[in-house]
């Protein structure tokens, strides 16, 4: 979707989950929890935050994921579902959807929420949504 892979420096770093979170400190600069590598990861890459109920298909969320043998909370990184209410994330048994109220903190993939009014070459304004990498008009 973006043509960069956030996770790279991960890959292949670990198999269990006491590894994971020895790599995680280790890349990301004593990072002790999820969320501390989550807005790293976005800093590093230049991704906007974003409130969390305004999380759109394809942003990156971070969310209380409550496992369902034993209730607790777990911190999960997730996507938001095509459908918007919902998001994706990995559990035990698979990829499990859970409702959009798990959120805490949300992150925009794909394009930046700003855009310009700028002048054709006829001299029409025309509103140009800012993306990673610069498109061309279409005349």
């Amino acid at each position: 979707m973006t043509g960069i892979d956030l996770a790279a420096a991960f890959r292949g770093q670990y198999q269990r989950e006491d590894a994971a979170l020895a790599a995680m400190g280790r890349i990301c600069q004593d990072a002790t929890t999820l969320e501390h590598v989550a807005e790293q990861v976005a800093a590093k890459h230049g991704i906007p935050e974003i409130k969390p109920l305004h999380a759109q298909r394809g942003d990156v969320v971070l969310l209380d994921n409550p496992s369902p043998s034993t209730g607790l909370n777990r911190q999960a990184l997730g996507i938001v579902h095509l459908n918007g209410h919902h998001v994706v994330v990995t559990g035990p048994d698979g990829l499990r959807l859970l409702r959009l109220a798990h959120v805490r903190r949300g992150w925009r993939i794909g394009s930046l929420t700003a855009g310009a009014h700028i002048a054709d070459g006829a001299g029409r304004a025309r509103f140009v949504t800012l993306t990673r990498t610069p498109q061309p008009l279409a005349s």
